[in-house]
């Protein structure tokens, strides 16, 4: 890499000394005097960074070796996409693990209104300059801030798919009821115009998802009925899922139900 940039988000560990352990690499330490959360660590990166291309690895993740060798590879042979994000391995907190690869084509729009599962926070690679013309990411969402800047993002470029698995991501937390039920309000509000304007089918798609988002936020937060609604809500505007889909939700109510009972 052309420099390394670690972002310190007002943590109570000892940084420095852990960045001291990486030898030669052109690495550098930001310390955020107050916590900001994903996006303002994000941004305080991207506003530091003076590479033509920003890529960006939370810190319970993992890139594989040739990451970075095989995206820019990939730019090289498209110069008209200016992002793109990797398959990549899911581990759960309950220990199960899933490979999320995707075909070789392009996101666009319509692609991102059923929500984001590109895990841009530590698959992403993109062109400094789109920031330049869409924004950073938006500080004032306490979730869903990827979501939110790949909707802008594709206004300027496709997002380009590298099929290969070059990342592991590690789920750690969920977030709370009340900041997804921001966070969807708030991107509701940004971007329901844009979904309508490309099509109603998108449209329908863009206002389940979000449904979706708030019934399984209900979920973990043990407001079963409320759950139940925000899901049924989800289905009636746009029934027409995957067969997968609903194998998901029922696996995940009968584990739950099973683990109360236990």
């Amino acid at each position: 890499p052309y420099e390394v940039i670690v972002v310190d988000d007002a943590s109570t560990e000892d940084i420095s000394r852990k960045v001291s352990e990486f030898g030669k690499l052109p690495i550098s330490l930001i310390r955020r005097p107050e916590r900001g959360g994903a996006a303002a660590a994000r941004n305080t990166g991207i506003l530091a960074a003076k590479g033509e291309f920003v890529g960006f690895l939370d810190s319970d993740d993992q890139w594989t070796p040739d990451k970075l060798e095989n995206q820019l590879t990939y730019h090289a042979a498209n110069s008209d996409i200016s992002l793109s994000c990797t398959g990549y391995i899911f581990f759960r907190m309950d220990g199960r693990e899933s490979k999320v690869i995707y075909e070789a084509k392009d996101y666009g729009l319509p692609d991102l209104a059923f929500g984001c599962s590109l895990s841009p926070g530590s698959t992403l690679l993109v062109k400094r300059s789109v920031f330049d013309e869409v924004g950073v990411f938006d500080e004032s969402l306490p979730r869903l801030e990827d979501w939110d800047w790949l909707i802008r993002a594709v206004q300027v470029s496709r997002i380009g798919l590298v099929p290969e698995i070059l990342a592991t991501i590690q789920q750690t937390g969920f977030a709370s009821h009340d900041s997804v039920e921001t966070a969807v309000q708030l991107i509701e509000n940004r971007h329901r115009k844009r979904f309508a304007d490309y099509s109603e089918k998108a449209n329908r798609q863009f206002r389940a998802a979000l449904a979706n988002e708030m019934s399984v936020a209900s979920f973990r937060h043990r407001s079963f009925l409320k759950a139940f609604i925000w899901l049924l809500r989800s289905l009636v505007i746009y029934p027409f899922r995957q067969p997968g889909y609903y194998l998901r939700v029922l696996s995940g109510a009968l584990r739950t139900f099973a683990g109360r009972s236990a």
